[in-house]
């Protein structure tokens, strides 16, 4: 029969912020168990006791501090870097309205203009330097998103953390926990480009620095 603790430990490391919590203290320990108490009845199918829960997380955090590491504080950035003064404007997806983005998408490839075309099933995104650019895109119709002060923080990483399972959720954790609206995500094979509001750009770069670049310097 499987125990109360193998459970236990099964549910704290498939949720990282669980994990955290409980390694570094962060719950209260009679609420964890009232909120877990429901779910750990379900798998364990049987009644259990909030004290026997308590009891549990108190050993799991001291198993976590001597067993195991956490996910995140393995997570590592080999290069940061921050672009400002980008707009990003969305249209729906259509045959017209994609050759006419990607005709301008050429055009500012030609200035050597930082420009990035993405295209979803329903939507078509473009994100570029709009310095000394000066764009109508009315003339393509009303767009469905536009955003004329973004910046973007770059995060270059060594491909063994994009394998590794809670590596986006780290890094996206940190810049929840700010209260910084994300606009737009892309991506390379080995890096990722996170679009913010210029005025968060700053905060954005400083939070991603002292949480996985800072630590592996």
């Amino acid at each position: 029969m499987k125990k109360i603790s193998d459970t236990l430990c099964e549910l704290i490391i498939a949720e990282p912020f669980l994990e955290k919590g409980v390694r570094e203290g962060l719950f209260n320990g009679a609420a964890l168990a009232r909120f877990l108490q429901p779910v750990l009845q379900a798998r364990l199918k049987k009644e259990i006791t909030l004290a026997s829960i308590q009891m549990a997380l108190s050993r799991a955090k001291i198993d976590f501090e001597h067993k195991h590491t956490l996910r995140e504080e393995r997570f590592v950035v080999t290069d940061l870097g921050v672009r400002g003064n980008l707009e990003v404007v969305s249209y729906k997806q259509s045959l017209d309205v994609r050759k006419a983005l990607e005709k301008l998408y050429r055009r500012l490839q030609s200035k050597d203009v930082f420009v990035t075309l993405t295209e979803g099933r329903r939507e078509v995104t473009l994100i570029f330097d709009r310095t000394g650019t000066a764009i109508d895109f009315e003339l393509l119709g009303s767009p469905l998103v536009h955003h004329q002060n973004v910046g973007c923080v770059s995060i270059y990483f060594p491909k063994q953390e994009f394998d590794t399972p809670g590596f986006l959720h780290a890094v996206f954790e940190q810049l929840y926990f700010q209260g910084i609206n994300i606009i737009e995500i892309t991506s390379t094979s080995w890096e990722l480009l996170i679009y913010v509001e210029q005025e968060d750009l700053q905060l954005s770069f400083d939070t991603i620095f002292q949480r996985f670049a800072s630590s592996s310097s």
